[in-house]
């Protein structure tokens, strides 16, 4: 998690699952107050479950493609 000018930066790792990630990525939201935010972007690789989690644990409806993986399509 980043905020827009990258001055502020947030990293956390899992070796579990995808709803173990989820959970990861619910708890990381909550301490950095994602929530409050005016605007929360999701930038992915396009995997199915990264997207089913970011959107279970409702941290973001605005959900993209990230550049590298958005390359490879075009």
């Amino acid at each position: 998690m980043y905020d827009e000018e990258k001055a502020n930066r947030y990293v956390g790792v899992s070796s579990g699952n995808h709803e173990a990630v989820g959970r990861l990525l619910r708890r990381m939201s909550d301490q950095v107050r994602l929530p409050r935010a005016n605007e929360r972007v999701a930038l992915v690789d396009g995997a199915p479950s990264i997207r089913d989690q970011i959107e279970f644990h409702g941290l973001t409806e605005d959900i993209g493609l990230d550049f590298y993986h958005l390359q490879e399509y075009v």
